[in-house]
């Protein structure tokens, strides 16, 4: 899959709208537009200005339709999220029809993104990079956030499951009407899937690009690369261990 990138700050006059995007609402083009260009820059480097430059309107404009340059973040922020949810998981349909390919992409697709999306990434992991944003966000789409996750760990939790049983689930909106009281009382595939989702995390943080590159340099950056098939060969290797364990006791 390849991940949109940061259109150039624009150079276009303020006032004059995108000759491609007249027929947008005037919010939809600014949340589009923060997405992108904090996804790149991220929110301490990206200003109010920058992305009205980017829309063809006047900074005031932003005010006007969000009340405040914190609370475009947050609307930018819910997109980002949900869209991130559904990348994910996009790239675990498109792979290779076994349960060890399908975790492999799903768990890969978070890194893939968060090199995309370096803004979006520190903002999500860590939200007092921008608190009075996040704080914005969660006030008004927490729930919506919030069953977002909890998908996301469903959907995690059945790749792991398949690969500990050998089998892909046919039905790929499972973890839609899964019965969340089933997933919590399987504690041994819950925590295995937990121990994939932090695993990741730890991956996405641990390999953010520009940190890497200068701290350690090209080596360093060829060893985190490594480390990190290693870590998903770990994984998957855990949960194939399980399988054989079962069959041999039968």
């Amino acid at each position: 899959m390849v991940f949109q990138q940061n259109p150039t700050l624009g150079g276009r006059r303020p006032g004059r709208p995108r000759a491609d995007s007249l027929d947008k609402p005037i919010k939809d083009q600014l949340i589009r537009a923060t997405v992108q260009i904090v996804g790149q820059n991220g929110t301490t480097d990206t200003s109010s200005v920058h992305i009205a430059r980017e829309v063809g309107v006047q900074p005031s404009t932003i005010n006007y339709n969000f009340a405040s340059w914190a609370h475009l973040i947050a609307h930018a922020g819910r997109a980002a999220y949900l869209e991130h949810g559904e990348t994910l998981w996009a790239r675990a349909i498109d792979a290779p029809s076994t349960p060890e390919d399908r975790l492999r992409a799903f768990v890969t697709a978070q890194t893939d993104w968060a090199q995309a999306y370096p803004g979006w990434s520190a903002f999500f992991h860590f939200p007092h990079s921008a608190k009075r944003a996040s704080a914005h966000m969660f006030d008004l789409f927490g729930d919506e956030l919030r069953d977002c996750f909890s998908l996301s760990y469903a959907r995690l939790y059945r790749l792991a499951a398949d690969v500990r049983e050998g089998v892909v689930t046919p039905d790929n909106s499972w973890a839609e009407t899964a019965d969340p009281e089933r997933i919590m009382s399987d504690t041994e595939n819950l925590a295995e899937a937990l121990m994939v989702g932090w695993t990741s995390i730890g991956m996405v943080v641990w390999g953010a690009r520009e940190n890497i590159e200068r701290m350690g340099g090209e080596p360093v950056k060829k060893l985190n690369g490594y480390a990190k098939n290693r870590a998903l060969d770990a994984i998957i290797e855990r949960l194939q261990a399980h399988r054989r364990e079962k069959k041999s006791s039968l």
